[in-house]
């Protein structure tokens, strides 16, 4: 009987485990809707979401006291990572719905966990509470021998999942003549400990971050031929290990090389996001570029605001979006779409540069696009002609492109909400960009339809 044994200590987080959801919203400290710390927490969730899958496991501040906001993600060490990519990105949806305007929340899902708090609680260990999942049954005349060999087995495991970074480690003993053992999972805020009778982590994983072997017993209660059966059990595993170890490293590679590709194509700002520095612009700097906004600048008007062109002091065009001060909506939107829009790149959606926060004052910087709305075109007779069918057809392909990536292709499925001829800019070759974010919303990566608060869209 092969008795599969994981152990994982999470040193730095609360860490509540079971097959299912588990949840902790402390209602001790709520934030108010479009606080700061709302703002800072907007920005926090999608780089904890964007950093996570690389190596299992990130954390990071945003904002300074009193609103400062701290997040950490972890996933389980066995866990691909389009698994863990896909987990995580459920947490984040799910931490908003939820534990609504929670300063402090707890989210923790099979092979993932997100934590975030006003509070400092990185390198923290916390012992309690402690609970007990589906105990283990012993005989009384093995008790004794199945806690040592138990025992010496986490002693090897927690030495080595204390000292690498995935806070991860795995083992297994073969133990033989006990018919009563179950699984059990026993967990702390800080540690998380499963054993079972099958193997249920993930068989294409190695774990060699650290130099000490991997720890394998094999026992038997009975008498006679002991010696020769425990040298099988332990020569032939230890033959099928090594076999096992060599194909799966040539996949995990070849799985990490094209990862690792995908991830320089796709990552963006993500810096940006933790310092907020070069995403931030001057106040000055953009009164400068569109003449104090003068309305020889304006390019258009909505119910956020207005929209001006602006040139900076190395002669870039921009274009931007000076958010209404009476408008309690617009301010929701300003911060959807810079949480959105950063992390967004691709040809056929509007470039974000940047944004400023200075007094009353909320800017969207974008990217100019010369030749304004396909509405300018389409709906003035005048300028139909323009638009030849070869043009056309360009045109509809580069919004599907822009569509397909949103809902298929980017880190964060995104649905748009406000599609419109209005909000397609075309640019000086007449290729058509996807604009305006602001009721865009953010869907789970197997989440098909979702509800709205309120009436959204054209």
């Amino acid at each position: 009987m092969h008795l599969i044994i994981l152990y994982s200590c999470l040193l730095l987080f609360r860490n509540h485990v079971q097959a299912q959801l588990l949840q902790i919203c402390p209602t001790t400290a709520n934030y108010t809707s479009n606080s700061q710390f709302q703002t800072n927490l907007n920005l926090l969730l999608p780089s904890l979401l964007s950093n996570g899958p690389r190596d299992g496991f990130f954390n990071t501040t945003v904002g300074t006291s009193p609103d400062i906001v701290y997040g950490l993600v972890q996933c389980r060490g066995d866990a691909s990572t389009e698994d863990c990519r896909r987990c995580l990105n459920n947490s984040v949806v799910d931490v908003i719905r939820i534990c609504p305007n929670r300063k402090e929340a707890t989210l923790r899902y099979d092979l993932c966990i997100i934590r975030y708090s006003n509070t400092q609680f990185f390198s923290q260990v916390d012992s309690n509470p402690q609970g007990i999942a589906n105990g283990a049954d012993v005989s009384e005349a093995d008790v004794n021998r199945f806690n040592r060999q138990l025992e010496n087995l986490f002693n090897n495991l927690s030495t080595t999942a204390a000292s690498v970074t995935t806070k991860f480690d795995l083992g297994s003993i073969d133990y033989r003549n006990l018919n009563d053992i179950y699984g059990a999972q026993v967990f702390s805020p800080s540690c998380h400990i499963i054993y079972e009778l099958y193997p249920f982590f993930s068989k294409l994983i190695t774990i060699s971050s650290s130099s000490t072997p991997r720890f394998t017993t094999a026992i038997n209660s009975g008498t006679g031929n002991g010696k020769s059966v425990n040298v099988v059990a332990i020569v032939l595993p230890t033959i099928v290990a090594v076999i096992l170890v060599a194909i799966s490293a040539y996949f995990i590679t070849t799985r990490i090389r094209k990862n690792r590709r995908k991830m320089k194509r796709e990552l963006i700002y993500e810096d940006d996001v933790r310092n907020g520095k070069s995403l931030q612009f001057d106040l000055d700097t953009i009164r400068t570029a569109t003449n104090d906004f003068s309305n020889a600048n304006k390019l258009g008007e909505g119910g956020f605001g207005i929209v001006y062109k602006g040139e900076l002091l190395d002669g870039q065009e921009i274009a931007v979006k000076r958010l209404a001060t009476n408008s309690g909506q617009g301010s929701l939107e300003f911060k959807n779409e810079v949480v959105l829009m950063h992390k967004l790149q691709h040809r056929n959606l509007v470039r974000l540069l940047g944004f400023c926060l200075a007094g009353e004052e909320k800017l969207l910087i974008y990217e100019y696009v010369p030749n304004r709305s396909l509405d300018n075109y389409i709906f003035v007779p005048a300028r139909k002609a323009d638009l030849d069918w070869e043009t056309r057809y360009n045109i509809i392909g580069g919004i599907a492109r822009g569509l397909l990536y949103l809902h298929e292709d980017s880190r964060l499925r995104i649905i748009h909400r406000d599609l419109k001829a209005g909000n397609i800019l075309l640019d000086e070759k007449m290729n058509a960009k996807i604009s305006d974010f602001g009721m865009a919303k953010l869907f789970g990566v197997d989440q098909t339809q979702g509800n709205t608060n309120r009436v959204v869209g054209t």
